[in-house]
């Protein structure tokens, strides 16, 4: 019964959404590829969610679940960021779903021996979107644009070309300086305090508050706030042997009073966590490049604001 069981299960692999054996062959990458009016491109798109997106990292806040069926609800705890949440924001961001494209082409290309030029091909289109997109100010501050680089950066990690690598590694590291994490880091923290205070409040007296005055949802819609809320900020600082306030990191005192942020949509949540999911993705690969090269961090630590 066992060994029939074993005989009938199909082992996934790398190659299991490939319905061809060399799909790249009669595949024509266009600058206005989507995976939504061409089911080839479909096809290359799909590799990436079962494949290639999987394989990029296997620490990320929401671990990678490659058995996901396209349509069906995903829970968020199951919603990876190469997996689910990037490719479902490429569909509205060409220069991210060129790159996607790309990687997803090249693992192709080595997978199944074939020529490298669609890879190529959807390489240039993403370089061209991205040289568009850095160039016009809110556009060089979405997520996007930010994720399009750092996945060409990887791009050239398959490729093996270190030099445009790390030129890819410092463009990103240009665009994570002009984000400030701090700043939005402590009004976030200010805000779930906030909220706790009212949740306490109304536990306390018993009272019942219309949606208006109390935003029920907003520390369910991030499981990270009740964690961060239990961090021991005095057993870090005896670990790191100094004081440490993450209310005041990064904060200069240049005589103006800052006025906290004090309402965070679902979505200035999640992009936040996004970019921080983001931002520690591409400290490992800086890691890496620190090893293999001998020089320094391109990114040491953020700038002070």
């Amino acid at each position: 019964m066992t060994s029939a069981n074993r005989d009938g299960r199909q082992l996934r692999s790398f190659t299991t959404h490939l319905n061809e054996p060399n799909i790249l062959a009669s595949y024509r990458p266009t600058f206005g590829s989507s995976p939504l009016n061409n089911p080839k491109t479909a096809r290359i798109f799909a590799h990436f969610l079962h494949s290639t997106g999987p394989s990029l990292s296997i620490f990320e806040r929401h671990p990678a679940d490659s058995s996901i069926v396209l349509g069906a609800p995903v829970p968020a705890a199951q919603q990876g960021l190469w997996t689910y949440t990037l490719p479902l924001l490429a569909l509205e961001n060409q220069a991210l779903l060129q790159a996607i494209l790309a990687v997803s082409s090249l693992h192709i290309s080595f997978l199944q021996r074939a020529p490298s030029t669609p890879a190529l091909k959807h390489y240039h289109y993403a370089l061209r979107r991205i040289g568009s997109a850095v160039s016009l100010p809110l556009r060089r501050k979405q997520i996007g644009t930010l994720a399009a680089i750092l996945l060409l950066g990887y791009y050239e990690v398959i490729a093996a070309e270190y030099t445009k690598w790390s030129s890819h590694m410092g463009g990103s590291s240009q665009l994570l300086r002009e984000i400030d994490f701090a700043t939005m880091t402590r009004d976030l923290r200010a805000h779930h305090r906030g909220v706790r205070a009212q949740r306490e409040q109304v536990a306390q007296s018993s009272l019942w508050f219309s949606g208006d005055h109390f935003d029920s949802g907003t520390l369910e819609d991030d499981p990270f706030a009740e964690r961060e809320g239990s961090i021991d900020e005095r057993f870090i600082g005896s670990v790191m042997g100094q004081v440490v306030n993450y209310d005041e990191f990064a904060q200069v005192d240049n005589g103006r009073a800052h006025e906290p942020k004090k309402r965070f949509s679902r979505k200035d949540i999640e992009n936040h966590r996004i970019l921080c999911d983001l931002y520690w993705w591409y400290k490992k690969q800086d890691i890496i490049q620190t090893l293999i090269s001998g020089k320094k961090l391109l990114l040491v630590n953020l700038p002070d604001r």
